[in-house]
């Protein structure tokens, strides 16, 4: 029998003798958690669950029977309802599912809950019923009075009006939210909005659901943004930087968030939040741009610092080309009177024995001195050639060097660079040190060489300078600039160490450090390490110094072969 056992049990403890009807009505109407009574067309109770008799006050069904809702229950509420339900009886008209506020039941604080299902309340306390009300038939249709069944919902409208209440919070909170927060299904089309959409990008959180989100968005970051989209789990969130349309046109940048929110079946959307981070990538661009000039400002100072050095090294093979081309040309002043000679001899009226002409030819030569200009010119013009070769070197180096660097990285050859900034620096060390130059064969290097010449040339002058402070009281002894380059698996490594007085150990740790110098002042900003160790490092590397004091110093820089392909640009 089921669930109705315990019933039948309750009604027939004979289990040989089937309860009649009447016996499972009554066990059904004390065992019904819910209000259940009939009525007759004047509207005295039939028949009632212990529930509304409970409800009424009453301690026994069987004293509801015969009275009328106001007589068991005097009260305003309890005339309304008699009165509807003789209205029902009357009418046949009846009343579904309707949701009533009603007081509670006055009960004792301490007593037990009810077995049957229902709760206990304190004074002052109400509760929320649906209703329902038919009329009641007789076997021909006719309307011989009504019946009614009342349930207790009081926990699902709490519920909903907890729902209610955390609706209306996360709706406020939310409205005055700075983030951007939309929610798009996996289409991309957006289906809600906060209204911090209009704040930011000036469209209405209405005005823009139902588009789709790709179509706001840049075409360079679209196909980002349909990525992260379709890529996006609940257990792997997604962020990015996108560009998103403005409602007047402008483009604003924006970074995001994507969580996915798909296996929550009231959703099933992305939620995106983000930010408009506009204004800071326009400080990021501008800081960026004034890094760049800041670099390439310091890289032209640095060749201004040289420039003394460097129009020594251009005077010196200009002087002898020069005096060579002084020479050169007295010279031809010479041969041009020779041949002159050579030339009235030629066409002289007066004849002249063979002897004769060879005498004069031969002073004129003597006197031009052609054994000494066929010994010298040659030498002259190769004097000349090296000269020209000499500066066409030098202005070649100083152009690499000093070529503004652009962002973006290319391959380079460390070794080539190095010789470069040699060439450029070369009146900086010629007088106080020796450079030994031990290059090994190196794969290209994808980076920005006008960067990593800097870098070096910094490194070269530093140990120039530090030998020469160390020097400078110990006579013209002249020190020793080492310069090798060496690949390791993937990394190239270039080191520069000199075998002056080293680094203190306790200033080791400040050496890049911004404006720190151990220099005089005039000779260094203490721009020079700190550059070199952000520029090394922008590139993937790292630049180390190992130094003890009497010992010198060594810079070590490794540099990655593939960085530049992986990030490009470099900034």
């Amino acid at each position: 029998m089921g669930a109705l056992q315990p019933i039948v049990e309750h009604v027939s403890p004979n289990r040989d003798l089937p309860p009649t009807d009447r016996q499972l009505l009554d066990a059904f109407l004390d065992n019904i958690p819910e209000r259940l009574y009939f009525k007759d067309p004047d509207g005295r109770f039939l028949r009632a669950s212990a529930r509304h008799a409970e409800a009424l006050g009453c301690d026994c069904t069987a004293r509801l029977v015969g009275l009328t809702e106001p007589e068991a229950c005097p009260g305003e509420a309890a005339g309304a309802g008699h009165e509807e339900d003789r209205r029902i009886a009357r009418t046949g008209e009846p009343i579904i599912d309707r949701e009533e506020r009603r007081p509670a039941q006055v009960t004792d604080s301490r007593s037990q809950p009810d077995p049957r299902g229902g709760q206990t309340r304190r004074d002052g306390d109400s509760i929320w019923l649906s209703t329902t009300k038919l009329p009641l038939r007789d076997q021909r249709g006719r309307v011989i009075g009504m019946f009614a069944i009342s349930r207790d919902i009081t926990q699902r409208k709490r519920a909903e009006a907890l729902l209610s209440e955390s609706e209306e919070r996360w709706r406020a909170l939310l409205a005055h939210l700075q983030e951007i927060v939309v929610l798009v299904d996996d289409a991309g089309v957006i289906s809600y909005a906060t209204p911090s959409v209009q704040r930011w990008l000036g469209h209405s959180p209405d005005g823009i659901v139902g588009r789709a989100l790709a179509a706001v968005c840049h075409p360079d970051d679209r196909e980002a943004l349909l990525s992260a989209i379709a890529t996006v789990s609940a257990d792997r969130s997604v962020s990015l930087t996108a560009r998103i349309r403005h409602a007047d046109g402008s483009w604003h940048t924006l970074e995001a968030r994507l969580v996915s929110l798909r296996h929550d079946p009231a959703v099933r959307a992305v939620l995106v939040a983000a930010s408009d981070v506009t204004d800071r990538a326009l400080l990021e661009a501008e800081r960026e741009r004034l890094e760049m000039e800041r670099r390439v400002s310091h890289r032209l100072e640095a060749v201004g610092q040289l420039a003394a050095g460097i129009a020594h090294e251009i005077n010196t093979p200009l002087q002898f080309v020069g005096d060579s081309v002084t020479f050169l040309n007295e010279a031809v002043e010479e041969l041009l009177r020779l041949t002159a000679r050579y030339r009235e001899l030629l066409w002289l009226d007066t004849p002249l024995s063979v002897d004769e002409r060879r005498e004069i030819m031969v002073r004129a030569e003597e006197n031009a001195d052609v054994d000494y200009l066929c010994e010298r010119i040659p030498q002259a013009f190769a004097r000349t050639v090296d000269g020209v070769e000499r500066v066409r070197s030098i202005v070649q180096a100083m152009k690499r060097f000093s070529h503004a660097a652009g962002e973006e990285a290319a391959p380079a050859d460390l070794n080539e660079a190095l010789q470069t900034t040699l060439a450029v620096c070369r009146n900086e060390y010629k007088y106080v040190a020796d450079v030994e130059l031990d290059t090994r064969p190196l794969p290209p290097v994808t980076c920005n060489i006008g960067e990593l010449n800097q870098v070096f040339l910094n490194l070269i002058i530093n140990a120039a300078q530090a030998i020469e402070s160390q020097r400078r009281g110990e006579g013209d002894g002249r020190g020793t600039i080492r310069i090798r380059t060496r690949c390791e698996s993937a990394v190239v490594v270039v080191t520069v160490a000199d075998d002056g007085p080293g680094i203190p150990p306790e200033i080791q740790d400040r050496i890049y450090e911004p404006f720190f110098t151990t220099k005089p002042v005039g000779k260094g900003t203490g721009q020079g390490l700190a550059l070199a160790r952000t520029t090394v490092e922008r590139h993937g590397g790292t630049l180390e110094c190992r130094s003890a004091p009497g010992a010198g110093a060594a810079f070590t820089i490794r540099l990655p072969l593939d960085h530049g392909s992986q990030r490009s640009p470099i900034a």
